[in-house]
């Protein structure tokens, strides 16, 4: 029987024994029985069940059963729900071993060793990048798909491809995968993965060698470069007033010729196969909802309907060919099955399959060189990284480790060559003071408790002493809290995975409500044991009632985001059940300070603010319908705080305040630094004397290229 060893492990499955360092460790029963299953399985996903009906056959036991002896296993391990070296914990479905293992047959008097390993995982390694000493070790998997295990391929190589100052982003392949296409930004501010960017051209560089060959030369941001089929041309998205649109241009660079005036959406454009049409998105660029994927011709501009969502969708978006160019995947943003990955039969329009996916804000796809598989980047365990399904939907296997923000995955033509964008964004807090003056300074603004990780969705304690956000400086997205006097920072929650944020202070300033995976919580404001308000499922954004009574949280369980409120007390229960506040959306809601009015958003992609009275109830009224985003407005006494930045790629976010009285906007000042969208990015005192907002201090982002990937 086999013999299987990781790092300083032996486990010999015969013997049934695992030794570390030589020497046997204290593992035996059920728990060595799983440690078997899972090296046995190793790069596959065991769900609970299947692990159960294994290890336990013909019994009947609790889960907790199975939880137990993973916690055994990780103590023998050394390993750690947040570190995941050997178990990996898929939440709500099971776990997979992913560290490197080396197998070999149980070792005979005539054996002198054992015989060449059967590698599934392959690690490169630490890589060192630069001055900033940050570090990503990318894990390739060996996912050879009826190929022979006869021969031994050549390792992995991973390499930076760009390392210029500011970012690199967006690259694409050229049809014979000898230069990569990318878009270059050389001004600050830029937070590409927001949308805000200064100024930002195409280049061009072949593989091995220093020269880049720059494309375009002008004042706008350049996106989504994609090689024309016979590689002679590359079309782009150009973000500028005025000169939007779709633009081809010579692959050695020339005239540019605008071919459609349309927006672009999430995940940009591709050619089809025969060289006249692109297919491109139009998911959060504003237009139509649902929104489906649009052919376009580059000599007419006609336009085609690809991908038909249906009315519960959100839209489709990040459009791949498949290698033999028969099939189109793309990611389909649904409101109540999450994100799903779905496939579409190219000659005939034909739906073949969708399945869900795990994790959100999903950032690139791509296919694998068999045909039989997808990369994708989405966003698991605190930050994006790169995973990879067969187009059956088994999977994930992580082919990044998280350590930094790994998107954009692309795969050359000929299979062997993967290309993806390793971020690094810092975003922290920063503390404006109010003074009597209309016109602020925030440049004058105060950081609040700096990292090299992020810090967002600010919350001010009902005495303005304190401020709870989230941060991922431990390694999972946590709630953390400031005390603003002294600048000590400590760690509230300990959640250990998935999403968490959206801190709100109760009235008293004894608990903070917040929102994670496993649904709306409440916590001690010294820590402990969060409770729930909610199950798991869709339920975010909480805030509490003036009076404390009362926990608001937008939820979806109704089809559509509206408003809910629970009892702070017990929460959602059966004699106590949650009430739904609005009806025609509703989300991120917040009382006004004197506890009149209820104010809240539409939805996360939705314009406006509106309100609604509380003391006596009354109808829904629009209270500021520029809203650009449902996380970029905050209440003072008699006033919103908001964001708004204009039609420009060379705007700056402006700080502006809406007087709820005279309904007149003034502005306050020019923010230096971009701000993040899609999450709470500012917050008030309760005395309206102080502001505390996000802004992306630096954006960096390299191309990685990792040569003979399989």
């Amino acid at each position: 029987m086999p013999r299987y060893t990781f790092d300083s492990f032996e486990l010999d499955s015969e013997a049934r024994v695992l030794r570390q360092n030589g020497e046997p460790a204290p593992l035996t029963g059920r728990a060595l029985d799983i440690l078997i299953t899972l090296v046995q399985n190793r790069g596959r996903l065991i769900d609970k069940d299947e692990l159960l009906a294994q290890v336990w056959a013909g019994s009947v036991v609790e889960e907790s059963n199975l939880t137990h002896c993973i916690f055994i296993l990780r103590k023998v391990l050394g390993d750690s729900p947040k570190d995941h070296r050997y178990i990996a914990t898929v939440a709500g479905r099971g776990y997979q071993f992913v560290a490197p293992v080396t197998e070999s047959k149980t070792r005979t008097p005539d054996s002198d060793g054992p015989k060449r390993p059967n590698w599934v995982w392959r690690r490169r390694g630490v890589l060192g990048l630069g001055a900033a000493g940050a570090v990503l070790i990318l894990v390739l998997v060996t996912w050879r798909m009826g190929e022979s295990r006869s021969k031994i391929a050549p390792e992995p190589r991973l390499f930076h491809f760009t390392s210029y100052p500011g970012a690199e982003t967006m690259p694409a392949f050229s049809p014979d995968g000898k230069q990569i296409a990318y878009v270059r930004a050389e001004q600050e501010p830029v937070d590409f993965m927001q949308g805000q960017v200064g100024r930002a051209n195409i280049y061009t560089k072949l593989i091995g060698a220093a020269t880049e060959l720059r494309l375009t030369d002008h004042p706008g941001a350049d996106y989504y470069p994609a090689w024309s089929p016979d590689g002679q041309y590359i079309a782009f998205y150009r973000d500028e007033p005025g000169a939007s649109g779709i633009y081809i241009v010579s692959a050695l660079g020339g005239h540019e010729r605008r071919v459609a005036t349309e927006k672009v959406g999430e995940g940009g454009l591709k050619w089809l196969q025969d060289g006249q049409h692109l297919v491109i998105s139009h998911l959060f660029d504003g237009s139509q909802r649902p929104a489906p994927l649009i052919e376009i011709s580059i000599d007419t501009g006609k336009q085609r309907q690809m991908t038909f969502p249906s009315s519960g969708a959100e839209g489709d978006a990040w459009p791949a060919m498949s290698p033999d160019v028969q099939t189109l995947a793309f990611l389909r943003f649904t409101k109540s099955e999450g994100m799903r990955a779905c496939f579409m039969e190219l000659a005939s329009q034909r739906m073949l399959r969708c399945w869900s996916l795990e994790g959100t804000w999903p950032d690139g796809l791509a296919w694998d060189r068999s045909g039989r598989g997808i990369v994708i980047s989405v966003m698991q365990e605190g930050g994006h990284r790169l995973w990879r399904y067969d187009n059956k939907g088994t999977g994930p296997v992580a082919l990044t480790s998280g350590e930094e923000e790994a998107v954009l995955p692309v795969v050359s033509p000929q299979g062997n060559q993967l290309a993806y964008v390793l971020s690094r964004r810092n975003i922290n807090l920063w503390q404006l003071d109010i003074g009597p003056s209309q016109l602020l300074k925030p440049e004058a603004a105060k950081p609040i408790s700096p990292s090299t990780r992020y810090e967002i969705d600010p919350a001010f304690s009902p005495d303005g002493r304190k401020l709870a956000f989230m941060s991922d400086r431990s390694g999972s997205q946590e709630i953390w809290v400031t005390d603003l006097e002294t600048r000590a920072s400590v760690q509230l929650t300990q959640i250990g995975s998935g999403l968490t944020g959206s801190p709100s202070w109760s009235p008293d300033g004894l608990e903070i409500a917040f929102d994670s995976e496993q649904g709306v919580l409440v916590i001690s404001a010294d820590g402990g044991t969060p409770r729930h308000i909610t199950n798991s499922g869709e339920n975010y954004a909480p805030s509490w009632s003036r009076d404390g009574q009362f926990i608001y949280f937008a939820s979806s369980r109704s089809g559509k985001f509206q408003v809910w409120k629970a009892f702070a007390s017990t929460g959602e229960t059966s004699s106590r059940p949650a009430v739904q506040i609005t009806q025609g959306g509703g989300f991120r809601a917040s009382e006004s300070v004197d506890g009149e009015y209820l104010f809240y958003a539409k939805g996360r992609d939705e314009h406006g603010l509106w309100r609604r009275r509380l003391t006596p109830p009354g109808r829904e009224e629009p209270v500021l319908e520029s809203l650009q985003e449902a996380g970029w407005w905050t209440l003072g006494p008699g006033v919103v705080y908001f964001f708004d930045l204009p039609e420009s790629i060379h705007s700056r976010v402006r700080l502006k305040a809406f007087d709820t009285a005279d309904r007149r906007t003034r502005e306050l000042g020019l923010l230096p630094y971009p701000v993040i969208r899609g999450t709470p990015a500012i917050a008030a005192s309760r005395d309206g004397r102080h502001l505390a907002y996000i802004q992306v201090a630096s954006m960096e982002s390299d191309i990685m290229l990792v040569e003979n990937f399989r």
